[in-house]
């Protein structure tokens, strides 16, 4: 499993949060990544920055196919990833009360990869590096010239839900010539 300081993890997870529940207050920029300062409990700069994006994407479940969806990845400066989903565009998606599941990346050149994840009682998805080492999805995504395609089963995750996430990210490698 990761290896990870528990303090450098509840810190981590912290500020995942401040950003999470306010991040859709503020005018949201879709399909450009954006460096942005983190905050502290005090709503004070941490002097912290973080890249995100946000996406458009679809959902579906027992109650609604197809449905509108918002996702912001974030990357943070440890080497981690975090992910969090909003049904029709405002509400938190939580896939179950901390646990472990995978998420499955198709990238441009047709091959899927399965990419473990961590799923916060608060919601959303959390990547975190492994030994030093940035984490895989991070990796991906710094790496790949081209789309990324995610799909998040919420079944991966628990055994009640049966929720699908689906959305595009735009690798940040560069194109050969």
């Amino acid at each position: 499993m990761w290896s990870m300081n528990p303090l450098v993890m509840r810190n981590i997870l912290f500020t995942f949060f401040v950003i999470a529940n306010s991040s859709l207050n503020a005018q949201v920029v879709y399909d450009e990544w954006e460096r942005q300062e983190t905050t502290d409990e005090f709503d004070d700069p941490t002097g912290e920055f973080v890249d995100r994006i946000f996406l458009h994407g679809k959902f579906s479940n027992s109650a609604t196919v197809g449905s509108e969806l918002t996702a912001k990845v974030v990357l943070w400066s440890s080497g981690s990833v975090s992910i969090d989903l909003y049904e029709y565009d405002r509400s938190p998606a939580t896939l179950c009360s901390g646990c472990f599941g995978k998420i499955t990346v198709k990238l441009p050149d047709g091959s899927v990869q399965s990419i473990s994840a961590y799923a916060p009682s608060a919601g959303g998805l959390f990547f975190a590096e492994k030994k030093g080492k940035e984490s895989e999805i991070l990796t991906l995504i710094n790496q790949t010239a081209g789309d990324l395609k995610f799909s998040i089963d919420e079944g991966y995750f628990s055994t009640y839900g049966r929720s699908r996430y689906s959305f595009s990210l735009p690798g940040r490698g560069k194109v050969s010539e």
